[in-house]
């Protein structure tokens, strides 16, 4: 339906284009025809201009003898009606002598008023055209095209001689045009300005034309068409200008006359269109019983599948697509039923086993009792530094642990960080001081464990171990909207950004790296890309580490 009102249509443009054309051309004849004859006339105007006989009469006293005068019009009458015998739409010619003497070649009333007298007068020897009624022998009266001009005295140009009217039948004209419509329901006319002057029904001249058409009708263009709605109905309008005269040619023709062998065409769309649209229906009830089905059902049972449902299987008959689509989907359910029994849940039993070995060697109990037995030992023993130690070490231990939870208070984690500071204090003593500065509103917010401890043995190793004399540690936690922020600062040495950026990438050699890889991998995976460590030089020395961390309500 769609292709077919799309064919419909574009064919209509490319036919509404050709007619348009070929109107213009016929247009365009016509037009050149009475453009022709106007042209004539006007040649015309100028031969009797230049004609001897003509001046010489007109030069003629009006004193002279009647029977003289009267032959010499008759003499000049047969001269002008064998001229005028080639052009049949010349109705006649008038002549209106200064001498008192005129004459016409169909004895009819020529009227011309004294302005257009004047003005003919002040053109000197220029042309005027003009429209008009002549009243013939027999009362009659036919419309006429005038040009109008004054002969001269060639010897002498001021001399006036007598004023020139050559008419052409308005008649003449409307057989030109009438000859191409041919009984159809087209319609021509010629207008001047917004008044028709020419029309095959001549009850029309003299009205005014619509001043809609008129507007769309450029001066500019020498010809052209256009679509408008004209007496309620759709025509093309087609208009050609004639050359030195504000006259236009227009011609109308419904568009549903021109495109009548159009509907054979959109006759042929309807039943292409309606035939489709049967097969469609048709095929789309085979496409259901036979591929849209076969397809839910599959699907239905994929969804048995994702419930851990393996025990699953479709029968299809045949061997298309569906069918060999069916048996892979059964290959598969069953091959996977295989795997897990075979491979998932041995290997899980496996990882079991190995973690319960692996609890009974570092069971937390026996670890626990063994330090405590080492710190009594060594209070019996009075080595209190290294009781302090062993105290230290045990505490680390059991908070690393947390019971297996992976998000503790954060009063926990500064804890285990305070251990591991007292640990690590022993071994360097007054090399290393710290600060530890958080509010304690904050310290029932739940956070992931051993991520201060990491980072604080970062900038030992790499920032103060490496440095001359005395070095400051500073570790601030606070919370900003939505976040928690963890910042360890010191004063060491600085890190070269560059490696620490790869090092969060991949561990280097011998591990280097591993904790705040670890660190940084564990807040990503746990709490989303967005999260994670970042590594700042300090201007002056030392680095600045920011870790961003989520606000977690503190809460059971």
């Amino acid at each position: 339906m769609t292709l077919g009102i799309f064919s419909y249509n574009e064919s209509l443009e490319i036919v509404k284009q050709k007619v348009s054309i070929s109107n213009l051309n016929t247009v365009r004849q016509v037009g050149e025809r009475i453009e022709y004859i106007f042209k004539d006339t006007h040649d015309l105007s100028l031969f009797l201009i230049r004609n001897e006989d003509v001046r010489q009469f007109f030069m003629t006293h009006k004193e002279e003898k009647k029977s003289e005068t009267d032959a010499k019009i008759i003499q000049i009458n047969n001269e002008l009606m064998y001229l005028l015998s080639s052009k049949p739409y010349i109705y006649s010619i008038y002549f209106k002598g200064f001498n008192g003497i005129s004459m016409d070649t169909k004895n009819a009333t020529n009227p011309i008023n004294q302005d257009m007298e004047k003005e003919i007068i002040k053109l000197k020897g220029g042309y005027v055209w003009d429209i008009g009624t002549i009243t013939n022998y027999d009362s009659t009266t036919t419309n006429v095209f005038s040009i109008m001009r004054v002969i001269n005295d060639i010897n002498y140009i001021p001399n006036k001689l007598a004023i020139m009217k050559i008419n052409i039948n308005e008649e003449e004209l409307s057989q030109i045009y009438g000859s191409k419509m041919a009984g159809k329901p087209y319609d021509y006319i010629i207008i001047h300005g917004d008044i028709i002057i020419s029309s095959i029904n001549k009850e029309r001249l003299g009205q005014k034309l619509d001043g809609d058409i008129v507007v769309n009708i450029p001066m500019q263009s020498k010809e052209g068409y256009f679509q408008t709605i004209v007496d309620g109905k759709d025509c093309l309008v087609t208009y050609y200008h004639i050359e030195d005269l504000n006259y236009t040619i227009v011609n109308f023709v419904p568009l549903k006359e021109l495109l009548k062998e159009n509907q054979v065409i959109q006759i042929a769309m309807l039943r292409v269109a309606g035939a489709s649209f049967v097969i469609c229906i048709l095929f789309a009830f085979l496409f259901s019983l036979y591929v849209l089905r076969p397809l839910r059902q599959i699907c239905t049972q994929m969804k048995k599948v994702e419930n851990e449902d393996f025990d699953v299987q479709v029968d299809f008959n045949g061997n298309d697509e569906i069918a060999l689509l069916g048996k892979s989907f059964n290959k598969m359910s069953k091959k996977l039923k295989e795997l897990i029994n075979q491979v998932y849940l041995v290997k899980i039993k496996q990882r079991e086993t190995e973690l319960a070995a692996l609890q009974a060697q570092i069971n937390p109990h026996f670890l626990y009792n063994a330090l405590d037995t080492i710190y009594w030992m060594s209070r019996m023993e009075k080595a209190f530094d290294t009781s302090k130690l062993i105290e230290a070490l045990a505490k680390l231990f059991r908070l690393s642990l947390s019971s297996g939870k992976e998000l503790i208070p954060l009063r926990n984690e500064v804890e285990h960080l305070k251990y591991y500071l007292v640990i690590q204090k022993k071994r360097y003593g007054d090399s290393i001081q710290y600060k530890i500065d958080i509010d304690r509103e904050l310290y029932d917010c739940r956070v992931l464990k051993l991520i201060l401890q990491p980072l604080v043995e970062n900038a030992i190793v790499h920032g103060i171990d490496k440095k001359e004399g005395k070095g400051n540690i500073f570790v601030t936690v606070r919370r900003e909207r939505e976040n928690l922020i963890y910042e360890i600062k010191d004063d060491g040495i600085g890190v070269n950004l560059d490696e620490i950026r790869s090092l969060l990438q991949n561990v280097g050699e011998s591990n280097r790296g591993i904790g705040i890889k670890n660190v940084n991998d564990r807040l990503k995976l746990y709490f989303g890309e967005k999260y994670g460590i970042e590594f700042f030089n300090e201007e002056g020395g030392g680095t600045r580490v920011i870790v961003a961390h989520p606000y977690i309500k503190g809460g059971d």
